[in-house]
């Protein structure tokens, strides 16, 4: 969300071409400036687009009722792997949920969020990808390599316990 939002300011800001500003938190005290409302607008079409919703989620019908609004909620999310909030507010200003309603579901914070799809969730730190992770442990499963086969495959010195062992 961050570099989508940078990367408006970059493309389309004109008092300074090419520079990053880049800010991780702050406080929302600019929310009426209209320059960091466009930025925040592109992230949000950047990583929810809108032909890419509609094919998800059909036509836009400003949904009122707070269930169907959070099942919306989290089918985008499920789909574009994208924050509770920013699916919330881009979902409202795109009047797939009723403006107010979708407000305040993003100031609630995820309700039961849908969470990533396997394939992208990310691995600890310093650790083999989560796909070679399932074949590995798939292939030891049935039993095509052996337990040194496995450690070589995912990294491990002879010694450390297999992540998926009996």
């Amino acid at each position: 969300m961050h570099l989508a939002h940078e990367l408006c300011h970059v493309l389309f800001d004109e008092s300074e071409p090419g520079r990053i500003h880049l800010v991780l938190e702050h406080a929302r005290d600019n929310s009426g400036d209209l320059v960091e409302a466009r930025a925040r607008g592109f992230a949000a079409e950047f990583l929810l687009p809108r032909r890419g919703l509609q094919a998800l989620l059909g036509e836009p019908r400003r949904v009122a009722s707070e269930p169907h609004a959070i099942e919306l909620i989290q089918r985008a999310r499920g789909h574009f792997v994208t924050p509770w909030e920013i699916a919330a507010y881009h979902l409202g200003n795109l009047h797939f949920i009723e403006k107010n309603l979708a407000d305040e579901l993003a100031g609630r914070g995820g309700i039961g969020g849908a969470s990533p799809p396997a394939g992208l969730t990310l691995p600890p730190a310093n650790s083999p990808p989560v796909v070679l992770q399932e074949r590995v442990r798939r292939a030891w499963d049935d039993a095509r390599i052996t337990d040194g086969q496995a450690r070589a495959a995912l990294g491990l010195g002879p010694g450390e316990p297999l992540p998926f062992g009996r």
